[in-house]
């Protein structure tokens, strides 16, 4: 809301890759606990899916990531 289009892109394409990147496995961290409880793999993958793109990520971020995402979750 009375925020110019052009200086959004501007701010969104200086992001980095590695800070998307680092946001979301804070993410994924935070709610490890809930994420692990998920046994079935796929569902898993899902379910960190679905709340990434709650947060606004794209679909091809989180994609990219998601093998290093479900590292996290069997890591603790």
């Amino acid at each position: 809301k009375g925020l110019n289009g052009s200086l959004i892109e501007k701010h969104l394409s200086d992001l980095n890759p590695s800070d998307i990147s680092d946001g979301m496995a804070v993410l994924v961290q935070k709610n490890s606990r809930r994420l692990k409880a998920e046994m079935d793999i796929l569902k898993r993958r899902k379910k960190i899916f679905d709340h990434l793109a709650y947060r606004g990520y794209k679909a091809s971020d989180i994609m990219e990531n998601m093998d290093h995402l479900l590292e996290i979750t069997q890591r603790e």
